[in-house]
């Protein structure tokens, strides 16, 4: 805080200084409320696609022997289709 340069005194008694002090620390406190707030929102939209990511992993993992039999399987019948 800038020392003042009038000749006038401050007026402000500890109490006045105290509740600009206790003004300032709540709406310190509110804005890291919201935050904290949208972090959280910020950590789960982060999550989500790795989720997804993790479970298409696993259901290819599981179920990649069917996947290729059935790709294969039409690739095959477009090539007699192709070759007819």
């Amino acid at each position: 805080m800038a020392h003042n340069t009038t000749a006038e005194p401050d007026v402000r008694t500890t109490n006045d200084r105290l509740d600009v002090v206790i003004g300032i620390l709540e709406r310190m406190n509110r804005r890291e409320r919201h935050r904290q707030i949208a972090g959280f929102f910020r950590g789960i939209i982060t999550l989500v696609p790795t989720v997804l990511f993790l479970w298409s992993i696993l259901y290819l993992y599981q179920n990649w022997d069917a996947l290729t039999t059935e790709f294969l399987q039409e690739a095959m019948r477009q090539a007699m289709q192709f070759g007819q």
